[in-house]
């Protein structure tokens, strides 16, 4: 036990006790840490909820705790590392709306209590402002757009600004509208047409898009003369599972961007996804992007899921895997188990030809009705 008496310290040693000086820096110092440790113990603010309004508004609330100090900073940040201060609150306030975020990213908010310069640990809440997909006309016939999503467990509305039109049958007739709440609980069909120039489709949510299609649909199909769109994966829905997007699109980004629980990923178009191969989610089982994509790496090991079933990359003239970095891929898919009837791994040119490093794996691969495809 220590009991301070300005810069006088005793000590209890075998019963008796014992004056020490201390030095009056290192008692400020106790005091200010046990005092500090104790004051915010009570004013940490508590339950963030995070509501998207907008593709740049997300609206805050908490609960607050003792009225103390000089109030509540809200910061924000795109990575969780790095964060922005973006307001004050006064203590007892439990609302605050943040405006003018980045659009189309995910967010984090946090709120913390202060005093001069001081600050709690707060608390730490994440969304995203909108997932934005940039839609453009390829014409200026009246081309349809598919649309497929499944929302988990909340129906999310999807708004369209533009010139963009939902519309509830294929010919794109019936039903205009420029907005449409998807149900949830199953995968949801929507058509649409961006007749000229350009359109956002903002779909709002949060840790609740299961799936931009399923396994059997794609979640987007373009037309002749119909919309195509334009996303990155760092936009992505964060829990999504499936991916799949065909026609003339473009999807852009690093594969390392992509969602944890991805399971499936297909992407045709005009594409520039970039990165390495070995960063693609671990539960991943079907991989098809083609396009201009820059993937040109696999120097890192990956372990597959054993489920995968189908591996399909054509990247720009130039960007293509290594002789090595063939070898390795091959051998480290051998590894996984796989499963299902489309078992096929195609690695055409501009991906290097592999070597004879590679031949007991290919072996392996035939052995599980595998199809190899190299250049």
């Amino acid at each position: 036990m220590v009991i301070v008496m300005e810069n006088l310290s005793l000590y209890t040693v075998d019963n008796v006790v014992a004056p020490v000086v201390l030095p009056i820096e290192a008692v400020s110092a106790i005091q200010r840490a046990k005092s500090w440790s104790s004051y915010w113990a009570t004013r940490e603010p508590s339950a963030l909820s995070l509501t998207t309004v907008s593709e740049s508004r997300i609206d805050a609330t908490w609960t607050d705790g003792a009225e103390a100090g000089d109030g509540l900073r809200v910061y924000y940040s795109t990575d969780n590392v790095t964060f922005i201060e973006h307001g004050t609150a006064n203590f007892g306030d439990e609302a605050y709306s943040l405006t003018s975020l980045p659009e189309a990213r995910h967010i984090y908010v946090k709120v913390v209590a202060y005093s001069g310069t001081n600050e709690s640990t707060g608390d730490t809440a994440d969304d995203y402002t909108a997932m934005k997909i940039l839609l453009t006309s390829t014409g200026t016939g009246a081309g349809v757009s598919t649309l497929r999503l499944w929302f988990d467990t909340t129906p999310v509305t999807c708004t369209l600004s533009g010139a963009g039109r939902f519309y509830s049958d294929s010919g794109g007739t019936a039903d205009e509208s420029t907005s449409y709440e998807f149900p949830a609980g199953s995968l949801q069909t929507r058509y649409l047409k961006v007749p000229s120039s350009t359109s956002n489709l903002l779909i709002f949510h949060k840790g609740n898009m299961l799936g931009w299609g399923s396994d059997s649909k794609d979640g987007w199909t373009s037309s002749n003369n119909a919309a195509t769109a334009a996303v990155s994966t760092e936009d992505f829905a964060r829990d999504m599972v499936y991916f799949r997007c065909t026609g003339s699109n473009t999807i852009s980004g690093d594969l390392s961007d992509l969602p944890s629980a991805l399971t499936s990923f297909r992407c045709q178009g005009s594409n520039t996804i970039s990165g390495a191969l070995s960063d693609l989610p671990s539960g991943l089982t079907y991989f098809y992007c083609t396009g201009s994509n820059t993937i040109s790496d696999y120097t890192a090991p990956h372990t597959w899921s054993n489920s995968i079933n189908y591996i399909k990359l054509i990247q720009a003239v130039g960007s293509g895997l290594s002789e090595t970095e063939v070898d390795n891929l091959l051998i480290d898919l051998a590894s996984a188990t796989w499963a299902g009837s489309s078992r096929r791994v195609e690695l055409p040119a501009p991906n290097a030809p592999r070597s004879s490093a590679s031949d007991a794996a290919v072996a392996t691969l035939l052995g599980k009705s595998v199809t190899v495809v190299t250049a």
